[in-house]
């Protein structure tokens, strides 16, 4: 396992994704998901995700796999805006996703400011409030508490100041704790049920027969290790 991996979903988490590339001097892997790249950087590695992929679970979970098993990451941090149509559902799925293969997730990202509505406002706590219910750790940071500075910083400078705190005190104190810490990967179950398990609803299962879900992951991450092609390890996971 490699430790961490941040996902940036969305328009405001391909911003956080980018800016935390800028300042990162860990070597994170982190990765763009959007439904359109039409604004991404061509820095970052960036995954088109269609929205009938998004619709479906099984789709979805081949999707992850897919852009993950390089990585081979211990743990998930995805950083996000909360807000979109499809970003509760999104969220669904990386926790059941998570739960199912028994990598822990972390949800970080920025809130709205206030003029920009109470309808974003609203979107968002639902959103964070979905999050929690299932137990899933959340750190959202305001972009509100920043207005102040928006009188002698542009806004995007100042927004900025969320994104380096989202790395210094979300990234960063997950990095240190995976690589000083990070047990086997059967091991993880007991963290999954404080962080994930204790307030989750009853979690899909992998449509097909055989092997339980957590360990075709295991299979494909351990597969990748060794060097195996991407469309080798999704046929791998298939017949197994």
């Amino acid at each position: 396992m490699s430790g961490i991996m941040i996902i940036g979903t969305g328009g405001a988490g391909g911003a956080i994704a980018s800016y935390i590339k800028d300042i990162d001097t860990k070597d994170i892997p982190i990765v763009l998901l959007d439904s359109d790249l039409s604004n991404t950087s061509d820095t970052i590695p960036a995954f088109h995700v269609s929205l009938s992929t998004i619709d479906s679970k099984e789709k979805f979970e081949k999707a992850i796999i897919e852009i993950i098993t390089p990585y081979t990451p211990s743990e998930l941090i995805i950083v996000t805006g909360f807000i979109g149509k499809k970003t509760p559902l999104i969220m669904h799925r990386f926790q059941i996703f998570c739960a199912e293969a028994m990598i822990p997730l972390v949800v970080s990202g920025v809130t709205p400011f206030r003029f920009e509505g109470t309808k974003k406002e609203r979107e968002v706590a639902r959103c964070i409030q979905e999050l929690e219910d299932r137990a899933v750790a959340v750190y959202p940071f305001s972009n509100e508490t920043l207005n102040a500075l928006g009188s002698t910083l542009s806004l995007e400078t100042a927004v900025k100041i969320n994104y380096k705190r989202i790395y210094n005190e979300v990234i960063l104190p997950h990095f240190e704790q995976e690589s000083n810490t990070t047990p086997a990967f059967f091991d993880r179950k007991d963290v999954l049920e404080i962080r994930t398990y204790s307030q989750a609803p009853v979690l899909g299962k992998w449509p097909q027969q055989g092997l339980p879900f957590h360990k075709k992951v295991a299979i494909a991450l351990a597969a990748a290790a060794v060097g195996c092609s991407i469309p080798l390890i999704l046929s791998l996971v298939g017949a197994i």
